[in-house]
């Protein structure tokens, strides 16, 4: 199977085979990097103390105690607002009337 998810593509618009490939293959982890931080989480499988956050001075940190009953996998995906790998792009000033992002964009899809 391809088992495949377009860059910034959110794994719910996936066909349901698609993602059941996926979920059949991931393993409960965190990825961290400057760029990105991405956490798969499986509460069956592991415990849910983790902190997320992209390896940068600065950045968001996200702590997940639980996932909420019923959830069989939860990824969180955390990018610098200056990116737009997520599929969508965020202006650095959306409005004259707002000021510049304080924050990692945090995108959290669950499943279950």
């Amino acid at each position: 199977g391809s088992g495949c998810v377009a860059d910034g593509q959110f794994i719910a618009q996936a066909d349901q085979p698609v993602r059941a490939e996926l979920f059949g293959a991931w393993e409960p982890k965190v990825l961290v990097s400057g760029f990105r931080a991405e956490a798969v989480l499986d509460p069956a499988r592991s415990r849910m103390d983790h902190r997320i956050y992209r390896s940068r001075v600065g950045a968001t940190v996200v702590q997940v105690d639980s996932v909420g009953a019923g959830a069989e996998r939860v990824v969180i995906s955390m990018i610098s607002p200056d990116d737009n790998y997520l599929g969508k792009a965020y202006p650095s000033r959306p409005s004259p009337f707002w000021q510049a992002w304080k924050t990692d964009v945090i995108r959290i899809e669950r499943f279950g």
